[in-house]
């Protein structure tokens, strides 16, 4: 179990392929010591490459339709490496309209069901800071890959709570946080409580 720690070690290597950090680079995920040892890994596949602590597998992001997408080295932070695989999966990231914003409420979802292009909607409240927004995006595109609605109801609709809930051992949490690491953003949790929530579908 790798446990976190707070001090990176000068100039870190990937502990897959070796090459080497600076502390300061946006391209490897800090994840702590194992077996006295300290842990980075380059972003994307090499962090892939490691056992998630929880559930064990390998996998990265189960969302990754093209292998290099979040890969782009011009992509330089979590967030821009989510809205690149958003765009890549046909998902949209838009802004939460003020109406159905509240302190209570961090984003939404539109899941479209039917045939219309675009598979749907993530919606990010203003106010949050660019790591909340990435993990509050990497659980609305988790909540889209795994939702199954019955297509008679073209859009489904889910408003993400701003209060983070315990890690979860599978769903749509523990795909959310596969996907956040695979982007470069590791994080205890990246589960949220969801609830009904009346979002207007832009046609």
């Amino acid at each position: 179990m790798l446990a976190p720690v707070t001090e990176l070690p000068d100039d870190p290597d990937c502990v897959v392929c070796g090459v080497r950090h600076t502390p300061e680079s946006t391209e490897y995920i800090d994840l702590g010591t194992a077996d006295g040892k300290h842990v980075v890994a380059c972003v994307g596949r090499c962090a892939d490459q490691l056992p998630c602590p929880v559930c064990g597998l390998t996998v990265g992001s189960p969302l990754l339709s093209k292998p290099g997408v979040v890969h782009d080295p011009s992509l330089t932070s979590p967030l821009a490496r989510l809205r690149a695989l958003a765009r890549d999966v046909d998902i949209e990231v838009a802004e939460l309209p003020p109406e159905l914003g509240d302190d209570e409420v961090a984003g939404a979802v539109a899941i479209r069901c039917d045939d219309r292009a675009g598979r749907g909607v993530v919606a990010l409240a203003d106010g949050l800071d660019d790591a909340a927004k990435a993990d509050v995006l990497a659980f609305g595109l988790a909540v889209c890959a795994v939702h199954d609605q019955p297509r008679d109801d073209p859009v489904i609709t889910v408003g993400i709570r701003r209060q983070r809930l315990p890690p979860a051992r599978s769903g749509a949490g523990h795909i959310a946080w596969h996907i956040l690491r695979t982007c470069g953003r590791l994080t205890s949790s990246a589960t949220f409580d969801v609830v009904p929530l009346t979002f207007a579908d832009g046609d």
